[in-house]
């Protein structure tokens, strides 16, 4: 994972805190999140090779942590069943990204069409009007 508060540290740990009171759940549970495009001299050296391993797919031979985890990812991406769940959480990922794009052109061609129409009810000319907000000059004109 690329590091989410940019802040150049390699492990992010994690408590549930009770927002309001900052009372502390003491369940001994954490979220730790990994940044792996951290500088190379934040990693502990303890996790170097997990490091290695997720973001290069090495398998240190030496490192039986590394070696487990590759054995479990090779089993998953065996197992077709969870194969389709990915494939489907994919291609969900895909349109949800297609659909915001989607949705940020329109907005922005909204906007364009918004300011053109501002433009023209003070009287700025047409031609002005298409080369300051991209619109064609029939695109100007309809409005």
């Amino acid at each position: 994972m690329k590091d989410p508060f940019e802040m150049g540290e390699a492990v992010y740990q994690f408590q549930m805190i009770d927002k309001n009171l900052q009372l502390q759940l003491n369940d001994e549970t954490y979220t730790i999140i990994l940044a792996i495009d951290c500088p190379k001299g934040k990693i502990p050296k303890e996790l170097e090779t997990f490091f290695t391993y997720v973001e290069r797919e090495e398998v240190d031979e030496n490192d039986d942590f590394v070696k487990r985890i590759h054995e479990k990812v090779e089993e998953v991406n065996r197992d077709a069943e969870v194969t389709e769940i990915m494939t489907i959480e994919e291609e969900m990922r895909i349109r949800w990204r297609y659909g915001y794009d989607e949705g940020e052109a329109a907005g922005a061609a909204q906007e364009k069409r918004e300011i053109a129409k501002s433009m023209k009810a003070k009287k700025i000319p047409t031609a002005d009007i298409a080369e300051i907000t991209g619109l064609s000059t029939e695109e100007v004109e309809k409005l």
